[in-house]
């Protein structure tokens, strides 16, 4: 038995999760009584399972994507809930000329940074922060699914610096929250698989903020198939 957290940004993300494990959405918890992230509790597949999703920002009255919320996320599942099994699932910009495709969903063995420019000696290699994610090759033969790099930015648009950085790496996939869990995670050597879905198409005709919300149900009801499915092969 496993204690396994699922740390997600927003709440139309975990739904199709919730469901499946037949959780009501309106009992959340909440892990401090300063912070907005929620946590949900139950038991699957014989493991203590805890979902934990972003939030609201109570200021701006929208979901809390972004770096520093997954970071609050990540350390409070490993401390207060004991995790020792780490899933980042959530949605992501694909690159078609890598042959991402909407609803396509992916592990992730590489997690890197594209705005963290320090050119510094040290300090630029401490910016990009690439880990690599071994376990991500065995999960995905048994879900069926490919590989991929992703980049982790915290802006939705993506500037000519960030795309230099983000094609050196080679990645097929962009999103806000990856690397800066596995910057958490590996401070604590904690086992963390990222599973993600593709909303949209970076490198494709249609503005991103739009084809982002007209995929993200598709995309979050595949992710949270595959969500499943991953758990029972835990």
């Amino acid at each position: 038995m496993k204690n396994i957290a699922v740390i997600m940004a927003m709440d139309s993300e975990a739904a199709p999760l919730l469901n499946k494990l037949e959780i009501n959405h309106k009992i959340a918890g909440k892990i401090d009584e300063h912070l907005p992230m929620k946590v949900y509790k139950t038991k699957y597949h014989g493991h203590n399972i805890s979902i934990v999703t972003s939030g609201e920002c109570k200021r701006n009255k929208v979901q809390n994507v972004g770096t520093a919320p997954a970071v609050i996320s990540t350390l409070t599942a490993i401390k207060d809930f004991k995790a020792d099994f780490i899933i980042n699932a959530g949605t992501a910009g694909g690159f078609k000329k890598r042959g991402a495709d909407i609803g396509k969903v992916y592990t992730v063995d590489t997690t890197v940074f594209h705005d963290r420019r320090i050119p510094i000696p040290g300090y630029q290699e401490y910016g990009t922060y690439r880990s690599e994610h071994k376990i991500a090759t065995d999960y995905a033969k048994a879900l069926n699914i490919e590989t991929a790099i992703i980049s982790t930015g915290d802006s939705l648009d993506m500037s000519p610096e960030d795309e230099k950085l983000i094609e050196s790496n080679l990645a097929l996939l962009k999103d806000m929250e990856a690397a800066a869990i596995a910057w958490v995670t590996d401070q604590y050597s904690i086992p963390t698989l990222f599973l993600k879905s593709v909303t949209d198409i970076v490198d494709g005709e249609h503005p991103t903020e739009e084809e982002f919300f007209a995929n993200l149900k598709l995309a979050s009801e595949n992710l949270g198939e595959k969500l499943i499915e991953l758990i029972e092969k835990i």
